[in-house]
């Protein structure tokens, strides 16, 4: 019959615990909307998503639907690069979300929006859009929003931010302002959620840093129509 050896002690240091690695936020992911417009209707499915945007079988095999009321026709609140004021509107609505609970409705507290007519002088285009930005509210936090609106279709990619992050003060009208004609980040006019980072650098609003591989894209599929180019492409880094 064997027996078992004794354990023997060990003089040498115990190993360091390995720390546990941190949570990932949840304000990674850009939340991407996409659907047509409608008259004041804004109609379509959302997919969240930290590798860019989504393809148009993505949103089409999304269960997070929405749909959202314009306070006012978006071609009415449009404006010029030129503009600094004028009206925006409000979007109302709901959409579904699974919480943990299965999917249910939840609404904005508050979601404004601001319109600049497209494409920026400084740009050749083959086509007409409307650059989008918005702003609100959600019992999730602040989210600040920027997107496009071409043939009827509207995409708007949703990015939650901290309490901390300096854009919870812009408004609709600040935050489209920035890949407008005039913007410090109007390289990003042909996909405008690319200039949407996780978290911006502690010298903001100065101009976001764009890696070279990310402007080489955005010169490659310059005054390309639709969105099928920007598939995939992830936005800037920021920090």
């Amino acid at each position: 019959m064997s027996r078992m050896s004794a354990k023997r002690k060990s003089n040498a240091a115990a190993a360091p615990r390995r720390r546990k690695k941190a949570p990932a936020d949840w304000r990674m992911p850009i939340f991407y909307w996409h659907g047509s417009v409608t008259g004041n209707t804004w109609e379509g499915t959302w997919v969240a998503s930290a590798d860019g945007l989504p393809s148009a079988v993505d949103f089409q095999e999304s269960a997070n639907t929405f749909k959202l009321e314009c306070s006012d026709a978006l071609p009415s609140i449009c404006h010029d690069s030129s503009e600094v004021g004028g009206a925006g509107a409000i979007l109302t609505g709901s959409y579904k979300l699974d919480n943990g609970d299965g999917l249910a409705d939840y609404s904005d507290i508050e979601h404004q929006i601001w319109a600049y007519n497209g494409p920026p002088e400084h740009r050749p285009s083959a086509g007409e859009w409307t650059t989008i930005g918005a702003c609100g509210d959600t019992e999730f936090g602040r989210f600040v929003s920027l997107g496009q609106l071409s043939n009827g279709r509207l995409t708007l990619a949703r990015r939650y931010i901290t309490n901390d992050d300096p854009r919870v003060k812009m408004s609709a009208m600040d935050i489209v302002g920035r890949v407008a004609s005039i913007g410090p980040d109007r390289w990003a006019c042909d996909a405008p959620w690319l200039a949407l980072p996780w978290k911006v650098s502690a010298d903001w609003p100065e101009p976001l840093s764009v890696d070279p591989a990310l402007m080489a894209i955005c010169a490659a599929n310059c005054g390309k129509t639709g969105t099928d180019c920007w598939v995939g492409v992830k936005p800037c880094g920021g920090l």
